[in-house]
């Protein structure tokens, strides 16, 4: 993939994309390309620019919450215009359905089934993307968990939601990394489902990313890190090193220039 990195914007751009979301949107990007740096490509004789203005840890639910720590949504609406050649792509969902689900269930112990608990979250997200000034919307569903093993997951989750990892194991005792890979297509398929009724762009990357079959769901070995990771290769690397694997970005960003 062609592209540069540039530190200012030029004047000839004729698209304009900016990425918001958690940290999986380094997917598209990696890490290093943030508020003074931009990807330009020139693709279908357009100068395209994007810019990357995702946060760690954020989430749909924290959205709609008015006393949320991160005020992300006020960040999203400062850096929206109704300019038809502006574009706004988000990935969000991954840490509602990672962590936030697990905390509501089993530290402020609500009774919450998934499906009524995925179903509202996705409703919300779609009322504050009707709530933006603009229609240029894409959203891209949830990866896949990068975890191999179920147990690195409850490890990370019991460091997440603050529960000791014996506990947490107890809960999820007969859980596995195929069902919880089924829980992540379910997100995707109630997401997919209210973008099409709602008449706002969905894409995602599993048929690229992932192998899945009636017996396995699981990311291609291409797209994880050598080390178990929550993430997928390249998005803690830089982009504009020749080192740098780029394979993630590649693929990812490909998928996102072909909705345009």
């Amino acid at each position: 993939m062609n592209f540069k990195i540039v530190n200012n914007i030029p004047n000839d751009i004729d698209t304009t994309i900016t990425l918001f979301g958690d940290s999986h949107t380094l997917c598209f990007v990696g890490l290093f390309i943030k508020y003074d740096k931009y990807l330009l490509f020139n693709k279908y004789n357009k100068n395209i620019l994007i810019k990357n203005r995702n946060h760690d840890s954020v989430s749909i639910t924290g959205l709609s919450n008015n006393d949320s720590k991160l005020k992300y949504n006020a960040h999203i609406q400062n850096n929206i215009s109704s300019d038809i050649n502006n574009y706004y792509m988000f990935k969000l969902g991954q840490v509602d359905v990672e962590y936030i689900y697990y905390y509501k269930l089993f530290v402020k112990k609500e009774n919450i089934n998934i499906i009524d608990f995925y179903s509202k979250t996705v409703d919300k997200y779609i009322l504050f993307l009707q709530s933006l000034p603009t229609k240029n919307i894409l959203v891209c569903g949830i990866n896949l968990t990068s975890w191999r093993d179920i147990k690195s997951y409850f490890k990370y989750l019991s460091y997440i939601i603050n529960i000791d990892v014996i506990s947490v194991s107890e809960l999820l005792k007969d859980f596995t990394l195929f069902e919880k890979q089924k829980n992540h297509l379910l997100f995707n398929n109630i997401l997919e489902k209210k973008c099409i009724e709602n008449n706002i762009k969905y894409f995602d990357l599993i048929n690229e990313c992932c192998n899945i079959s009636d017996n396995e769901i699981s990311v291609k070995n291409k797209y994880l890190n050598v080390c178990e990771d929550s993430h997928y290769k390249g998005c803690h690397e830089n982009i504009e090193d020749e080192s740098c694997d780029k394979i993630t970005c590649s693929t990812f960003l490909n998928k996102l220039l072909d909705q345009l």
